[in-house]
């Protein structure tokens, strides 16, 4: 059995603009099979393109809570200790509890990076999406999925900055030896537009940004050959100039968020400007090689899918038992009227009993074997059940960023052997997937059996992997 995401919709919803790209992952590569950009989440539902289906969204930064600690290499990977270390943490800055948010992490360069909401402010989102028939299966950081969209399309670079520039605010992140930063300005498209003077405020606002996080950390130099990188509006000509005279010695770059991904129609039919962060948000949840991701509603998902997960094992297995309770009744039925017919005819006459011996000695013969098919059924409803119970392990265990390939299970006596193959972003996601898979003490021998690098493009690379245990 094949267990496969290869389909993904990114949404990214705006004060003034909602954009949506369907992405597909294949052996080609990373392909866009359909987008949208409408005014109004309503008209986003509309026909059937992408309706009823799952897609990944962002929240606006201003709803973020981003916190980056130096943790040691020995720090607990298990979520309820390491909850306990980031609320001890936080209670020492904010007022805050993390029992209350929707949270999650990600480490880069031995950095503990924490991305938290309120959860109201999440489900608010949830419940808008519902309406219009959408199932929300990631809650990204916007900065994650435009770094991934970067490292996707230019290849990791050292030292880099971006600007995704929103409708009403704006965003600057810098990225600097995998160490995240993030500033947010109060200006957005709908004050620069035709305003030369509004222009020239916002390059020296966002140069003044830009120095504030080397005040911040003085042991840091800004290197010399740093990266620019302009996304998220159309940027006028004035604009880009204005921003180049205040970033002396810095590339700047207007980003091209269609440069490694594939598209169905010709690059100039899209405003790839608008899509660049629903693209890095498809790409995400995808999980490219070199991708980084932070689902802040990864548990309420796990949770989600075990409950359904369950409800399916327990209807499966009800009606399996139901319908051999009833084969087996029924052939005892039949049994058992043969054996009283045969008795009433034994009555008869001592003739017709010697006559009858032969078919007593089949219908004993009948019996034995319908005894041994009885064993056989029950020992197959115990091995669906073994697999179905895997399955579920496997769904709560792995994370999104890796992708299960092929499932096999071979029955032994009492258990069953599964074996799984996949990719995986790098061995940090294969260690979490082992380390989730030995907390079950219903799996047996749980080991990686084989390894290696594959897709190897431009510095970014992907793990297959295999695995084995056994379940009883």
């Amino acid at each position: 059995m094949i267990l496969r995401q290869r389909n993904i919709i990114g949404i990214d919803i705006d004060e003034d603009v909602i954009a949506a790209c369907e992405l597909s992952k294949k052996s080609g590569g990373v392909y866009l099979n359909n987008y949208k950009i409408v005014s109004h989440l309503k008209q986003l539902s509309e026909g059937v393109a992408l309706k009823n289906r799952s897609v990944v969204i962002s929240l606006p930064s201003q709803l973020l809570l981003f916190r980056t600690f130096v943790v040691g290499s020995g720090t607990s990977q298990a979520r309820d200790q390491k909850k306990a270390i980031l609320s001890f943490l936080l209670r020492q800055n904010l007022p805050l509890e993390l029992d209350d948010c929707f949270w999650n992490t990600f480490k880069l360069n031995g950095y503990l990076n924490l991305v938290a909401a309120k959860k109201e402010v999440v489900e608010k989102y949830l419940g808008q999406l519902k309406e219009q028939g959408f199932n929300v299966a990631a809650v990204l950081p916007s900065f994650l999925a435009l770094y991934n969209l970067l490292v996707y399309n230019y290849g990791y670079k050292e030292n880099f900055s971006l600007l995704n520039m929103r409708y009403a605010s704006s965003d600057l992140l810098i990225f600097e030896g995998k160490q995240i930063w993030m500033y947010p300005l109060p200006k957005g498209r709908q004050h620069l537009k035709d305003n030369p003077e509004n222009q020239v405020m916002f390059a020296q606002e966002l140069y003044r940004a830009f120095n504030t996080y080397y005040l911040q950390n003085p042991t840091r130099i800004p290197k010399a050959n740093n990266y620019l990188y302009l996304g998220g509006g159309d940027y006028s000509e004035s604009l880009i100039s204005h921003l180049k005279k205040e970033f002396v010695g810095y590339e700047v770059l207007t980003l091209e968020p269609l440069k490694r991904i594939i598209p169905l129609n010709k690059p100039s039919a899209y405003n790839s400007q608008m899509m660049a962060l629903s693209l890095g948000l498809g790409l995400t949840f995808l999980g490219v090689p070199g991708a980084t991701g932070a689902n802040l509603i990864k548990e309420k998902v796990r949770k989600e899918l075990i409950s359904a997960g369950l409800d399916s094992l327990q209807k499966i297995s009800t009606y399996a038992g139901v319908a051999v309770i009833v084969f087996l009744f029924l052939l005892n039925i039949k049994l058992l009227i043969d054996l009283k017919n045969r008795h009433s005819v034994f009555r008869m006459s001592q003739f017709q009993v010697s006559a009858l011996l032969p078919e007593v000695k089949i219908l004993k013969e009948e019996q034995e074997r319908l005894e041994k098919l009885r064993g056989f059924l029950r020992q197959k409803l115990n091995q669906q059940n073994l697999y179905l119970k895997a399955l579920g392990v496997i769904s709560e265990s792995k994370s999104p960023f890796i992708e299960i390939k092929e499932l096999e299970a071979q029955a032994k006596e009492g258990k069953v052997e599964i074996s799984l193959s996949g990719e995986a972003p790098n061995y940090e996601e294969i260690n979490r997937l082992l380390i989730e898979l030995k907390k079950n003490r219903n799996l047996k021998e749980v080991k990686v059996v084989a390894s290696a690098f594959t897709g190897i493009d431009q510095g970014l690379r992907a793990i297959d992997f295999k695995l084995r245990f056994e379940i009883e």
